[in-house]
């Protein structure tokens, strides 16, 4: 047997390594997002008086505006390795904490009360979406849609109060509650980075350390192929809608619980489009069965901070619109790129 001499091996093996590190579904966000933040921190201690990315209020506002693209990205991103899409989840943000606050502040619900409604609402949008994708074969994209806008209508019904304009909903679920979802933990660091942190924590153990995440990426890349070996899509896809709209709820409350007060007219649209540009930033495959949780919650992580830094630099405006755009076409353009590569 040949021994590899040592520069060759070493050459050969940095090679591999490179390459392995190319095809990771989120390496290459790991790469610009790195190379991006590095140069934000270098350029804020250079001139920390014209580039405040690096004052405590401005990663204050980062980190705490953060959190809930990162939790409707996990929640989107799910349901896209099974192969399908949720555009109502933006509606959803929007829902559960106005229910939440109807129920608190204008019938004087018990919060748990108040809550389990906030919940519930979710799960009830979630398993709708399922049950018109799944049983009556509608693409998810027109589904979730229809129900978009219906979920914008009930809102807007809930809210209006006779008069074209939607009211902003107060939000008082008390201190406890509060501290204990958004409370300041120390500097510019708040409770919502823990909660994305659990969920993160939770949604890679269900993706990659267990068989109904692993029931998902077989669904999402061949669900013909899956059924044949035992695992029941639509089963799996009504999991994921339903999770997926739990998620978005829940990001709702936090970000209501965290203002005290749920504006509509604010956040009604575009978070939907955002969470799934972010997963495609983050390596999610546009037609299901690849992708992982550290690339959505650096792709959300990602566009929030561009967002962070159209602001800083006071031209976000249209700019941001068509940040999205742009990174939208090239991420999936490069996913596609990658993913034939790989069966060859």
């Amino acid at each position: 047997m040949t021994a590899i001499p040592g520069d060759t091996a070493e050459a050969t093996f940095r090679q591999g390594w490179w390459l392995r590190f190319r095809r990771y579904p989120s390496g290459n966000i790991m790469l610009i997002y790195g190379v991006m933040l590095f140069i934000c921190i270098v350029i804020g201690l250079a001139n920390p008086e014209g580039f405040q990315f690096l004052h405590e209020r401005n990663l204050a506002a980062l980190l705490t505006q953060m959190p809930r693209l990162v939790i409707l990205s996990v929640a989107v991103g799910i349901l896209m390795i099974t192969g399908e899409f949720d555009l109502s989840i933006g509606a959803v943000y929007v829902l559960a904490p106005y229910l939440m606050g109807i129920a608190l502040e204008r019938l004087a619900w018990p919060l748990w009360a108040a809550l389990g409604v906030a919940i519930l609402a979710g799960l009830a949008v979630g398993t709708i979406n399922g049950l018109v994708t799944t049983r009556f074969k509608l693409p998810s994209f027109i589904a979730t849609l229809g129900m978009m806008f219906f979920v914008r209508g009930i809102v807007r019904l809930a809210g209006s109060s006779g008069s074209s304009a939607v009211k902003a909903q107060a939000v008082h679920p008390g201190e406890t509650f509060e501290a204990i979802l958004a409370g300041q933990i120390f500097g510019p660091v708040h409770a919502q980075i823990l909660w994305v942190t659990a969920i993160a924590i939770f949604a890679y153990f269900l993706l990659d350390r267990h068989r109904l995440g692993n029931h998902m990426y077989a669904v999402g890349g061949n669900p013909d192929a899956a059924a044949k070996t035992g695992i029941n899509p639509v089963r799996v896809k009504m999991i994921a809608f339903m999770l997926c709209s739990l998620l978005a709820a829940l990001a709702g409350v936090i970000s209501a619980t965290r203002v005290n007060a749920v504006a509509p007219i604010q956040v009604l649209i575009g978070l939907e489009l955002q969470a799934i540009v972010a997963c495609t930033i983050g390596g999610v495959f546009l037609f299901g069965g690849r992708g992982t949780v550290l690339g959505i919650v650096l792709g959300a992580a990602f566009v929030a901070t561009v967002d962070d830094l159209l602001i800083l630099t006071r031209t976000r405006g249209q700019y941001f619109q068509v940040f999205l755009g742009f990174a939208a076409i090239t991420a999936v353009a490069l996913n596609t790129w990658i993913a034939g590569r790989k069966e060859n």
